[in-house]
């Protein structure tokens, strides 16, 4: 299990394609799990197969990749 906190924070928008692209690629070759925390909706749209949403340290809600629904995401983000 690899955990990332807010691995992009800081990060300039090339850094950021370089980070997501080495963590996808990490994710594929080595079939291992990453816990990532993300205020970016877009680093999560391209690296997350499951999204879980936490308030106040506790689950508010989770999506699989297939009932994701972008509309309702966008407003937790």
């Amino acid at each position: 299990v690899l955990f990332l906190d807010e691995p992009f924070s800081g990060l300039d928008y090339k850094a950021t394609k370089i980070l997501i692209t080495f963590i996808k690629e990490l994710k594929e070759k080595k079939k291992i799990t990453i816990i990532l925390t993300t205020h970016n909706i877009e680093v999560f749209k391209q690296i997350c197969d499951d999204l879980i949403i936490l308030r106040k340290g506790k689950i508010n809600k989770s999506f699989s990749e297939e009932d994701l629904n972008e509309i309702e995401i966008e407003s937790y983000f």
